[in-house]
């Protein structure tokens, strides 16, 4: 029997049983499950978010902004995120960002639809070169509506 053929609250259930909510990597390693175990987890993974440069690479960053820039749903589960530690330089060499054209067709794509003209071409420039700056930009920007954002 599939788990997320049961209830919703069996599921639950099951799953607090398994892993605590701060527990993303073991949420995200359950996803790959099935489509319905994505659906299922995906609030649990993406509505509190957390980023300390500190400790994790621009690529993390990244994969998390490319989710919510890619998905409504996704981005209206999401009520907390937290990012701190703006060490540019210090976990970029850890983790080097290579983005994809889609990528980048993604990102010009959130700048024409929040109207944010102001934001020059320097910008997609600094993007194309994999420049960390640009990607903590367009997260200050997309998170800062929400009322529990940390930036």
């Amino acid at each position: 029997m599939d788990l997320s053929s049961l209830a919703r609250e069996l599921f639950d259930k099951i799953i607090n049983h398994i892993a605590t909510d701060s527990d993303t990597k073991a949420f995200c390693n359950l996803c790959l499950v099935s489509h319905q175990w994505q659906d299922m987890l995906s609030g649990r993974i993406y509505s509190k978010w957390s980023y300390d440069g500190g400790h994790h690479s621009i690529p993390e960053l990244w994969k998390f902004l490319r989710s919510v820039l890619s998905s409504t749903r996704i981005a209206n589960g999401i009520y907390e995120v937290s990012i701190r530690n703006w060490t540019f330089g210090l976990n970029h060499e850890r983790g080097r960002l290579v983005l994809l054209d889609d990528d980048i067709d993604l990102i010009r794509d959130t700048i024409d639809t929040t109207k944010r003209q102001h934001i020059d071409t320097n910008v997609l420039k600094t993007v194309r070169k994999s420049g960390p700056e640009a990607i903590y930009g367009l997260a200050t920007g997309k998170f800062a509506k929400y009322d529990h954002a940390v930036c």
